[in-house]
């Protein structure tokens, strides 16, 4: 066999084999793609894309309107690694839902809402994908300054009193970090932290949630005119929203601290 023919086999077998391997690594790249779990290739988002627009949008309470102390913040409230809704918190969030849709006509510092049962499975249907949601056995708390003041179920609908919450001693701070795709799943990475008044003289202080570790002590002013350094610099809490997609629209699955 002369140097011409031989080159010729070697580079024709370097080929083959390199086609073996290509055909691997694709067939191996489709079936973690196409693999239904929270796991396989990940994908990063743009922040300001539609979907992360729309998945974000849907953490109704990060900018919670009706403020009551018992639910307040209750996304970043939580023992252990990973957050789980009580009934009575997903009434909260379906009813802030319905509270903030009706302030378009109602500036009223107390609003009186009607909500029936079937307007709440509805709601329960978008924000859960919930066809079934019973809330019959909920024992919800009022609040006694402002919020949801009063609560009543008749069995056929909901009646609720709201007083507007004049401002807040607490203050919570999110930020977005980031977005990424994993199969059927999206995980929304959300830094937060809360703004509570000191106990002596006029300072507040920052605080992780379920942590009294102080890790800013200022006037309120200050504290919040150097928010970009406080989550630039400061160890805060990340937490992991994870929503996972059923049909055709993406809901909230888990909540989980980010270690």
């Amino acid at each position: 066999m002369n140097k011409r023919r031989f080159k010729i086999l070697i580079t024709t077998c370097i080929l083959f084999i390199g086609i073996l391997i290509m055909r691997k690594n694709i067939t191996a790249t489709k079936e973690i793609d196409n693999k239904p779990s929270n796991s396989g290739s990940m994908l990063a988002l743009e922040m300001n894309s539609d979907v992360v627009k729309d998945v974000f949008s849907k953490l109704t309470l990060l900018e919670d309107k009706i403020k009551s102390e018992k639910y307040r913040d209750l996304y970043f409230k939580f023992d252990g690694e990973e957050k789980s809704f009580s009934i009575e918190e997903k009434l909260y969030i379906l009813f802030e839902n319905i509270y903030e849709r009706s302030l378009d006509s109602n500036d009223d510092e107390i609003v009186s809402l009607e909500i029936n049962q079937e307007e709440l499975i509805n709601e329960a249907k978008v924000m859960f994908n919930d066809e079934a949601f019973d809330a019959v056995a909920a024992n919800f708390s009022t609040s006694l300054d402002c919020g949801i003041v009063e609560y009543l179920y008749t069995g056929q609908k909901y009646e609720l009193k709201v007083k507007r919450c004049e401002g807040s001693d607490v203050i919570s701070k999110t930020r977005l970090e980031k977005a990424i795709k994993k199969g059927n799943f999206i995980d929304l990475t959300v830094r937060a932290y809360r703004i509570i008044p000191s106990k002596k003289g006029k300072t507040f202080e920052v605080k992780n949630f379920n942590d009294d570790e102080i890790l800013d002590k200022d006037t309120l002013d200050n504290i919040e005119a150097k928010e970009k350094t406080i989550f630039d610099e400061y160890d805060i809490q990340s937490y992991i929203f994870s929503f996972e997609l059923k049909g055709d629209d993406y809901y909230l699955s888990s909540i989980k601290k980010e270690n």
